[in-house]
């Protein structure tokens, strides 16, 4: 299965991956991955493979098992699920045996899975999450040894490192036919969520109303904008048509990177290299 985009530094081959970290982005119709050298804190490769949806599980093991990157030998493997089956917690009112329950209640229970959960140090949260049964045990045998967390997880962590407390602001990862949008209001969390669409009329909708929800005026609020969205594209001119600020964020700039990754927009693969800074 040959990947949708892939960037290789001159030379791949020959580097000790035993020293190098690898990180996945997870999902049903994605599997993106990059591996970073400890050394000289350098991004070496990434891989993006779109996902067929409906044959995820077989899509996925066939990448695990053909790709060559995926069958080294890592300093350290993390995991991010980026999987929309998600239900947020405070500590205070967490109790472990309502985590199916919850995730039930909002999702229903038509789909079966893992139920994973995780502590989100940063904001006193648990995150109480679902993966697929077989996923979960394909990803097992093969990183036995690998840290895993959901991507939700990840986003928080990484804004809390950033420590931007602005009023109204939205983050946006985007995908082919999909974005994540967290929404922020004084630094505090207000909604996480992942929204499906198809036609560039489909964001605006979700975010006009996501803006109606929570009483914020759309001259005010500031999108941050990040992955696989163009800046010609009929989504991008939605979002100038409605907000007043919007922001495509740069790669950290606390890694390295070759000059091959400037073959393709900064805002790319920025959500992958941002989970360098948080695991």
């Amino acid at each position: 299965m040959n990947p949708a985009f892939q960037i290789q530094v001159t030379g791949l081959n020959l580097v000790d991956t035993s020293e190098c970290n690898l990180y996945l982005d997870l999902a049903i119709d994605h599997l993106s991955l990059a591996v970073l050298q400890n050394g000289n804190r350098e991004f070496l490769t990434l891989e993006y493979f779109n996902v067929d949806d409906h044959d995820s599980f077989t899509h996925i093991r066939d990448i695990l098992y053909s790709n060559e990157m995926l069958r080294k030998t890592y300093r350290k493997v993390t995991i991010a699920y980026n999987f929309p089956e998600s239900v947020l917690v405070p500590e205070t009112i967490y109790h472990q045996d309502l985590s199916n329950l919850s995730l039930d209640m909002v999702y229903g229970d038509l789909r079966t899975g893992d139920c994973l959960t995780e502590k989100v140090t940063e904001w006193e949260l648990y995150n109480t999450y679902r993966v697929p049964n077989a996923l979960q045990q394909l990803m097992s045998q093969h990183f036995p040894y690998g840290a895993y967390w959901h991507f939700y997880s990840l986003l928080l962590k990484q804004w809390k490192l950033n420590g931007i407390l602005e009023d109204h602001i939205a983050e946006l990862i985007f995908y082919p036919n999909k974005m994540v949008v967290a929404l922020f209001t004084g630094g505090e969390l207000k909604l996480i969520q992942t929204f499906e669409y198809e036609t560039a009329e489909d964001v605006s909708y979700y975010l006009l109303n996501m803006s109606k929800q929570f009483g914020i005026d759309c001259e005010k609020v500031k999108l941050k904008v990040k992955g696989l969205i163009d800046e010609q594209s009929s989504v991008f001119t939605e979002l100038l048509k409605y907000f007043l600020y919007v922001e495509l964020l740069d790669r950290p700039a606390s890694f390295k990177y070759d000059d091959v990754f400037d073959e393709y927009p900064r805002h790319f693969f920025t959500p992958l290299f941002e989970m360098a800074l948080c695991v």
